[in-house]
């Protein structure tokens, strides 16, 4: 009797287990969201998308519907192209418009870099100044057609990128989110004023510095294929023409240097540069100097006579002897 009751005893006891045992696993298994939370959540997810396409909106300020038309084509408007016309014609002063300033920066710096590159080329082959102005024109165009191409999309990640840090930051001052989007966001009419005085400041400076630097070489070119120019060039070996600046405002010089072929002296020759008009100048003797030393007026006479013998007219080519031209 007793192991009877036992038994009963431990079966009891048993079964109370089993019953403890689910129902620890019934309370431990998550709780499956209703309908009613599906829907909640949904109603959620919507009211936070409406929100932010007004917060984008808001932020864009200028043609918003516009950029709205062009994004809800595209199933992701971050990546891909559309074409923007402001974008292409205006390129870096679109970005600065949009306040898109590090793009900003980054088409004057490549527009700059690609025009530096285009300089140094040109002094290096001697391009024309209608092959680099051809050329410069090909880099604006390809600057405007990628701008115009990705212009939107870029704008596109700038606005997601502001507004959700806007919305981070306003999520313990929600009064403050329509002023920090109207802020941040919007056009900067100004910005465009200082990226024009960015290209007059560079732009005009390079156009100064090629204008000087055609105008020197034009000068050179005078003086190295006239007749004196032409005879030092079959009489000398390791000939250069070089432009120097004169104390005179109304004067250039041009400096002759080369090596006798037949006694190796070494010869530098002065010449004075006057412009009479645009198709006539004046031309003179500065001062020569044979292996670094002077030489007087006599001098320079017979040597001017021993290189053009009769053609040699002193008064025609010799301006001044008293007064020779003075290199700064």
């Amino acid at each position: 009797m007793v192991e009877g009751k036992n038994e009963e005893r431990t079966i009891n006891h048993t079964e109370d287990n089993d019953q403890e045992v689910v129902q620890h696993e019934v309370e431990s298994v998550p709780n499956v969201a209703t309908e009613e939370e599906i829907e909640a959540k949904k109603a959620h997810l919507h009211e936070e998308e409406r929100q932010r396409h007004k917060d984008i909106l808001l932020f864009v300020d200028r043609n918003p519907l516009y950029y709205e038309r062009k994004w809800g084509v595209k199933e992701d408007p971050s990546k891909g192209i559309s074409w923007n016309f402001a974008a292409f014609f205006l390129t870096a002063y679109w970005f600065a418009y949009r306040k898109m300033y590090r793009w900003m920066f980054a088409v004057v710096g490549l527009y700059i870099l690609l025009e530096a590159s285009l300089f140094g080329l040109a002094i290096v082959t001697e391009l024309s100044l209608k092959v680099n102005l051809a050329m410069s024109i090909v880099i604006t165009i390809a600057i405007s057609v990628l701008t115009g191409l990705y212009g939107n999309t870029l704008y596109y990640r700038h606005v997601q990128q502001k507004v959700k840090k806007i919305e981070q930051y306003s999520s313990f001052t929600s009064d403050m989110k329509p002023f920090l989007l109207a802020r941040t966001g919007g056009v900067n009419k100004w910005a465009i004023v200082g990226v024009a005085s960015m290209y007059i400041v560079v732009f005009g400076g390079v156009a100064m510095y090629l204008g000087a630097t055609e105008y020197e070489n034009t000068v050179v070119y005078d003086v190295q294929t006239s007749d004196i120019g032409i005879e030092l060039e079959n009489m000398y070996s390791n000939v250069q023409w070089e432009y120097k600046n004169s104390m005179n405002w109304d004067e250039d010089l041009v400096v002759f240097s080369g090596v006798n072929r037949q006694n190796n002296e070494r010869v530098e020759i002065t010449f004075s540069y006057i412009t009479v008009s645009l198709d006539e100048y004046e031309l003179s003797i500065g001062e020569i100097a044979v292996n670094d030393r002077l030489l007087s007026g006599f001098e320079v006479d017979e040597f001017m006579r021993w290189i053009l013998g009769d053609n040699w007219m002193e008064e025609d080519l010799f301006k001044d002897k008293s007064t020779p031209a003075t290199i700064m």
